[in-house]
């Protein structure tokens, strides 16, 4: 799906709940007299989020890249949005993030200096060090030797890895052991960061070349 296309759909989501409720519904006075349109004005949602009219109608438009948590669940909480229609919205938000862009395989946090110098130091133990992606971001020596195959590759990814590398179930013994890992963290992950769009093209990328993960 396009990027202009996940914001229509955002706008026209928003605007059909705008209309729907009345200012008696939010807990708003009902003045009475007659209104251009159906339900809540603008401000009257803008108000009680606590955001600028300005912000509000940029929202509405389906500008909504890059909107905190905070102002989602603000705008969500002011249109007094069911579970339903708040998980319906948020998966829209996540079309729009992910929307317009290629994975961005390389783009991981570098190693902190003080966590590659303890991994260093733990010399009689592997350890890989990875971020909520399943990136893998640094790791001590031993780690390099017994993951080489993760390492040789451009990005070194253990979902990738295990998912889509065929070679992964003669590197691994215990690759089963690895692939329900994989299938329990990411979900998770998801969860965590839904605004993430290197996580949802990741998890979009196995879910479509793996039944395994499906």
């Amino acid at each position: 799906m396009s990027r202009a296309q996940a914001q229509q759909d955002v706008k026209e989501f928003f605007v059909s709940r705008r209309a729907r409720r009345a200012p008696g519904d939010v807990g708003l006075p009902d003045l009475g007299g007659l209104r251009r349109v159906p339900g809540l004005r603008r401000q009257e949602v803008a108000d009680p989020a606590a955001v600028s009219l300005d912000y509000d109608t940029q929202l509405e438009r389906g500008h909504v890249r890059g909107a905190s948590d905070v102002v989602l669940t603000a705008l969500m909480d002011a249109l007094r949005l069911s579970a339903i229609e708040r998980g319906y919205f948020l998966d829209l938000v996540r079309q729009v993030n992910a929307s317009g862009r290629s994975p961005r395989h390389g783009a991981r946090a570098d190693m902190p200096p003080g966590l590659q110098q303890m991994a260093d130091a733990m010399a009689g133990v592997t350890v890989l060090v990875r971020n909520h992606r399943m990136d893998v971001i640094g790791g001590n020596a031993r780690a390099k030797a017994l993951y080489a195959p993760v390492y040789a590759e451009p990005s070194p990814n253990l979902s990738r890895h295990v998912f889509l590398d065929p070679a992964a179930r003669t590197f691994s013994p215990d690759r089963e052991r690895m692939a329900d890992i994989n299938v329990g963290t990411l979900p998770l992950a998801l969860a965590r960061y839904p605004y993430d769009a290197d996580l949802i093209a990741l998890v979009d990328e196995l879910a479509a070349a793996n039944a395994d993960f499906r």
